[in-house]
């Protein structure tokens, strides 16, 4: 479906100097054909150098100078891309990259962006290195290692490398009359990778080497690579029709099968989801309540497992938070099966209608809440995590792609047995709850793409695993990178009430996105608001960082740096800051806060409402602690997430949000244009 061809200098070059369209015109037509038949094509394409020279004649300098070829790269861009534009029915777009714009990562994902951008506007992009900043292909590579890299950058099915040489060979043809090209290798070898030559011309830099290492690194990506002539136009038409003439490099084979592997499960689960949909309310209450039984059934073996995961997490010198959220005990075990009760008691959100009207012309418009079909949740050490999850997929009536993190592998599998054990209970395929078992990176990778099956992925854990998430996703992704959450202690504020909310928010499971990570104080009540609050937090165990006003009241108080205030602690810390008023307060909190939740302590309403106005969090509390910034807790039932992105959910997740309103119509013959009827 996507494709990336490089396009070598030598077959540009014409023999007097400049470009010339004797073997373009062959490959332009390439690429016409495989765009009029659906699919996309990026050009990288060398030759700049070439247009340069040509462009200064006998004024040229000569190449060996690397400063010289800099300038003939930079004077030759235009006439490079007017060649291709020439050749081009659509537009044609100009893409310099370098290597460090490809190592960096949020430089990566703007090209990545552009070039998506471009293919969906039937543009076709034509890339280059720039070499005015960079010059890693022009000293060695032809571009051949850059379009390996754009073959990644783009999703690419296949990498193309047209050259001089028609194949790889098992020796140097130039050299050994014996050697006989290699129609495929299905992997680069030590001795495939001896079989290369050097550069045979003048004009480009790169030989078989580095087309081999490109070959490599696309690989390694699960992107297969074709070697083929450009200076024959036979073999450039039967690529058309998918006639390869040359050498095909296989994808490495771990990321195949791992494509594989998890397309199937990813496709099994999408043939339960209709079996899921048409349950009713009481169908769905009732498979619930026997999950929940079967996970009590199976309470010792998920100890068992979980002790397996807890074993291995210490001896990894795992502590703390990642410890905490890990860890299960029969009273969690219980809890887990009492959340799976409470979501079968919630009301059914499929079906429900949200608004009807009947309009002028007697057509009756609902919008009705049906299910979202294939959901991926994708997760770290949280084992209760399976089970809310499930549980509230089923119950929109979804099926469930289950990918949790390696420190939970066994009580993961233990939990999704149960759930499993009921499904086949009450005739259902087990596959509505997945459970992906590889949990390489390069399969979670591979999940993310399949935007034909997967119709949500829901990631949940820390910034690094959410982060990752939604730089790799072709699939909608609802997340929220961390909770940054905040109390402001109001000049109005009960400070006993303050106080209790503090040491909640803070102390009672500092290992959650909903615990306070920072405290803001009005300058007015700071003298006696802050000893009081630090005593409190001393006697259990907290650390206070605070700013140059907060460490004059307790100089025993460390200095605060800038990324404090911006931290997810997730630990027995705490940032503090003195502020002027409400409003100073507004501004660190736009300015440092996460979108999570934010909490105001005050007895003036309208502080309160300017608060709850002024904030754009998902969760506003006033004189509550944050801690109730859960889905349980603010009548969701099991919660399976809390969305930042401002879509169609916000805030703690719960069944509803797993659901999309559709438009049902009802009339009686209703028409748009009766004359067309005449």
């Amino acid at each position: 479906k996507r494709a990336v061809l490089k396009v070598g200098s030598n077959l540009l070059a014409a023999d007097g100097g400049g470009l010339t369209a004797r073997h373009a015109s062959a490959l332009a037509g390439f690429v016409a054909a495989g765009h009029a038949a659906g699919r996309q094509v990026v050009l990288v394409s060398s030759g700049a150098v070439a247009a340069g020279r040509a462009l200064l004649r006998e004024h040229a300098p000569a190449t060996g100078d690397l400063a010289a070829r800099q300038a003939l790269a930079a004077l030759g861009q235009a006439p490079m891309i007017a060649l291709w534009q020439s050749l081009s029915a659509r537009p044609v777009a100009q893409v310099l990259l370098t290597h460090d714009d490809l190592r960096n990562r949020r430089r990566y994902l703007n090209a990545r962006t552009t070039l998506r951008g471009l293919l969906a506007l039937d543009v076709l992009p034509v890339v280059n290195e720039n070499d005015t900043v960079a010059v890693d292909e022009l000293k060695l590579g032809d571009n051949d290692n850059l379009a390996a890299i754009v073959a990644a950058l783009v999703d690419a099915d296949l990498l193309l490398i047209a050259s001089d040489v028609d194949a790889l060979y098992s020796a140097d043809p130039r050299r050994d009359p014996t050697a006989v090209p290699l129609p495929r290798v299905a992997a680069l070898t030590p001795e495939i990778l001896a079989m290369a030559g050097g550069s045979g011309s003048a004009v480009g830099t790169g030989g078989m080497r580095t087309k081999l290492e490109a070959a490599a690194k696309a690989a390694a990506a699960g992107i297969p690579t074709a070697l083929f002539g450009g200076r024959d136009g036979a073999t450039v038409g039967a690529l058309s029709n998918d006639i390869l003439h040359g050498t095909l490099i296989d994808a490495a084979a771990t990321r195949m099968q791992a494509r594989n592997e998890i397309r199937a499960l990813a496709l099994a689960c999408r043939d339960a989801a209709p079996a899921i949909a048409a349950l009713d309310g009481i169908a769905k209450a009732a498979l619930l309540r026997d999950m929940a039984a079967a996970l009590e059934s199976r309470c010792a073996d998920v100890l068992a497992a979980n002790a397996r995961d807890m074993a291995a997490a210490v001896a990894k010198g795992l502590q703390g938070a990642m410890l905490d959220r890990l860890r299960l005990d029969e009273a969690r075990v219980a809890g887990i099966a009492a959340a799976l009760r409470e979501v079968a008691e919630l009301p059914d959100p499929v079906g429900l209608v949200t608004r009807r009207e009947t309009r002028p012309n007697g057509l009756v418009v609902e919008r009705v809440r049906i299910p979202l079909g294939v959901v991926a949740m994708i997760y770290e050490a949280r084992p209760n995590v399976t089970a809310d999850a499930a549980a509230l997929c089923l119950k929109a009536g979804n099926a469930v792609i289950l990918r949790g993190g390696s420190e939970a592998i066994h009580s993961n599998a233990a939990i999704a047995a149960a759930l499993q054990e009921a499904l086949r209970a009450h005739g259902l395929p087990e596959a509505a709850v997945a459970l992906v078992e590889d949990l390489r990176r390069e399969t979670m990778v591979e999940l993310l793409q399949l935007t034909d099956i997967v119709d949500l992925a829901i990631p949940r854990g820390g910034e690094g695993l959410i982060r990752f998430v939604a730089e790799h996703a072709r699939v909608p992704v609802i997340k929220h990178y961390k909770g940054v959450c905040h109390l402001y202690v109001d000049r109005s504020a009960d400070p006993q009430l303050a106080l209790g909310l503090l040491v909640d928010g803070k102390t009672s499971r500092p290992g959650v996105c909903n615990a306070l990570e920072t405290l803001l104080v009005h300058r007015d009540v700071a003298d006696a608001f802050l000893p009081l609050a630090a005593r409190a937090l001393r006697e259990r165990g907290v650390e206070l960082r605070g700013d140059e006003r907060t460490r004059a009241l307790l100089p025993e108080v460390k200095a605060a740096t800038d990324d404090d205030y911006a931290a997810e602690f997730l630990d027995l810390i705490l940032a503090v800051r003195v502020v002027d008023d409400l409003d100073a307060a507004i501004a660190h909190i736009r300015g440092h806060g996460s979108d999570h939740t934010e909490v105001i302590a005050t007895r003036d309403e309208a502080a309160a409402q300017r608060f709850v106005q002024a904030i754009r969090s998902a969760v506003v509390m006033v004189n509550a602690s944050s801690r109730f910034s859960d889905g349980g807790e603010l009548g969701l039932g099991a919660e399976i997430g809390i969305s930042t992105t401002r879509l169609h959910a916000y805030g703690p997740m719960g069944a509803e949000a797993l659901t999309v309103e559709r438009f049902v119509v009802r009339g009686e013959g209703q028409v748009r244009h009766a004359e067309s009827l005449a």
